[in-house]
């Protein structure tokens, strides 16, 4: 029997975790570094770095980067007392000009009927097709677009490290002052790195569940609601692929099973809940302990449910209007209407999923549960 850290959902889950804190602690070190520098070569040192312009074929960006700055008029068709008004003179005047051809076509209004003038005069001399149906205007826009282009470091070079660091220093100027970069650094990397734990351990559960229905393949069939369930022949013909695989028919009831309980549950809790209520585990996965800072602590289902909403807050709301999040769990911290998730909080909360996840994988790799 293999030990829990090498049951292979474990162990897939156990990688993943180790890339992500791999990515915290260095991005750490980084905004440190960064803030140090900041402190020590102020924003007016810096005045004088150039960026390098990129390539128009080095530009990355999509629709949603376009922005409209401004619209500006080119030319219109006038009434002939507008136009009067926009040159000073008298309704007389323009219409002896008209008559005289000196005004260019003189199209009528599609609707009033009306003599109409185009503006400004410089488009006079144009021929009616080259100019805006008579009754509408014509006019060009101006766009903004924010692009993003890679930045090429040459690290085979020792001279080309400050002018490196003075770019970096520039831009991080750019965003705020030092203390400021500091908690949106942080908050964003705790945030998203909470996110891919979550994540992480989703899969994990996800990946046990199936592997203990290819153990236990008549578990399916046992049950009140196993015995109940029906499939029909259309979707056993799609599920296997045809009659060709019985592994993807297992697969694919194993995940409507999955998705069943995570309806009938509160997503990951409901797993766990089915999980355990499924294989009678011995040791409950919930009261896993864990150690902050020298304190000995339990897992409970009420902080995988905490943390399940905190992680719903930042997927559904991004972390905004969390006044009823902070009623129900007033340890969370807020700052300006939003959800902060600091360094503290996320240790924690990293050390909680690990510790259910290796008791559940514990309990599979010792036997200490029940199909029956």
């Amino acid at each position: 029997m293999s030990t829990a850290q090498e049951y292979p959902p474990y162990a897939n889950y156990s990688e993943t975790v180790r890339y992500v804190e791999d990515f915290v602690q260095i991005s750490d070190l980084a905004y440190g570094i960064t803030r140090q520098l900041m402190k020590k070569h102020s924003k007016d040192s810096l005045i004088d770095v150039e960026m390098p312009r990129p390539k128009k074929k080095e530009l990355s960006f999509s629709m949603a980067d376009i922005r409209v700055k401004n619209v500006e008029f080119v030319c219109g068709w006038l009434s002939f007392e507008a136009y009067a008004g926009k040159l000073g003179i008298d309704l007389t005047e323009v219409e002896a000009l008209a008559s005289a051809k000196k005004l260019g076509p003189i199209p009528k209004h599609p609707e009033t009927n009306i003599d109409l003038v185009i503006w400004p005069e410089e488009f006079q001399s144009k021929e009616l097709a080259e100019l805006p149906e008579p009754g509408k205007s014509k006019f060009k826009p101006q766009f903004s677009i924010t692009a993003k282009a890679s930045v090429e470091l040459d690290d085979e070079k020792e001279d080309s490290f400050e002018e490196t660091q003075k770019r970096l220093l520039s831009l991080a100027h750019q965003v705020g002052e030092t203390e400021e970069l500091g908690t949106k650094a942080e908050t964003m990397l705790y945030q998203s790195s909470l996110l891919l734990q979550w994540t992480a351990f989703e899969v994990y559960i996800r990946e046990t569940i199936h592997d203990l229905f290819r153990r236990h393949p008549g578990k399916l069939a046992k049950g009140q609601k196993g015995s109940f369930a029906s499939l029909s022949y259309a979707d056993v013909l799609r599920m296997s692929e045809d009659f060709s695989s019985i592994a993807a028919l297992q697969e694919s009831i194993v995940n409507l099973e999955i998705e069943k309980h995570k309806k009938d549950g509160a997503s990951i809790s409901g797993l766990i809940n089915f999980l355990k209520s499924e294989f009678k585990f011995e040791e409950d996965p919930y009261k896993a302990w864990y150690v902050i800072e020298g304190d000995m602590r339990t897992a409970s289902f009420a902080k995988v449910t905490e943390i399940k909403d905190v992680r719903n807050s930042l997927i559904h709301d991004a972390g905004k209007n969390v006044e009823d999040l902070l009623a129900m769990y007033p340890n969370l911290i807020e700052k300006e209407g939003g959800l902060i998730v600091s360094n503290a909080y996320y240790t924690e909360c990293v050390y909680v999923l690990r510790g259910i996840a290796f008791s559940i994988a514990k309990s599979i790799t010792t036997g200490k549960y029940k199909c029956a």
